[in-house]
């Protein structure tokens, strides 16, 4: 059985186009939409700019949309509870330290806690992403995993993964159901991917480049006409 994929969509264009295409979620985070105000993803978004681009983004597409919570300084239920009120149907909430470090074991319960309590009165899901496996390898991915049990995390996704981290996280997959993968590294193919089996495949990196290579595209074209005729 194939696993459900869900891409990354940054701007209008791209998530009408993948809505006609049959894609029935998207996903949006916070260095996308600086991507493309900013042109650049060294600079941060405030939280109210990246709300209201999400406003504007929904208001495209009838699909299920995913919005990523890490971004502010503010505290999380603050952020969860603006972001759902975008008409954002799931929140992705992650590991992540303000240094962009993994969350101690300690501090990644208080912040789950913290989520937990926002979202159960708000009409979005809750999903985790857990990005950091090099930092507390295999044990503590499976600790973290073992946190969300009977928690309103409806499904964890784990990112930043190379191909050889694959054999170590089949046990994990084959054991927890609703764990899907990132796919966001430059030498995965959806087949390496989806022969894992995991719940769902969030492709960030293709999308990505595509855009790039639309601009790129675009541009050039733009510039031969010019001194070309």
């Amino acid at each position: 059985m194939s696993s459900h994929i869900i891409l990354a969509a940054a701007n209008a264009p791209m998530a009408k186009f993948f809505e006609t295409q049959g894609f029935d979620s998207l996903y949006v985070n916070q260095e996308s939409v600086a991507n493309q105000l900013l042109a650049t993803t060294d600079e941060s978004l405030a939280v109210t700019e990246y709300v209201q681009y999400l406003k504007c983004l929904r208001a495209t597409t009838t699909v299920r949309m995913l919005a990523d919570a890490a971004i502010g300084s503010d505290p999380i239920s603050t952020t969860i509870n603006r972001i759902s009120h975008c008409g954002m149907d799931t929140i992705v909430i992650s590991d992540d330290d303000e240094n962009h470090r993994s969350l101690t074991l300690a501090d990644f319960s208080n912040h789950i806690q913290a989520a937990r309590s926002c979202i159960a009165g708000l009409s979005s899901s809750l999903m985790l992403n857990l990005g950091h496996l090099e930092q507390y390898g295999y044990q503590g991915l499976s600790e973290r995993i073992k946190l969300t049990k009977n928690t309103n995390v409806t499904a964890i996704v784990v990112s930043h993964v190379t191909p050889d981290d694959l054999g170590g996280l089949a046990p994990l997959l084959a054991e927890n159901h609703q764990i899907g993968l990132a796919l966001d590294h430059p030498d995965f193919s959806y087949g390496m991917v989806q022969a894992m089996m995991p719940a769902f495949i969030l492709d960030t990196y293709h999308p990505s480049l595509a855009a790039k290579q639309s601009v790129q595209n675009a541009g050039n074209s733009v510039i031969a006409k010019l001194f070309m005729g």
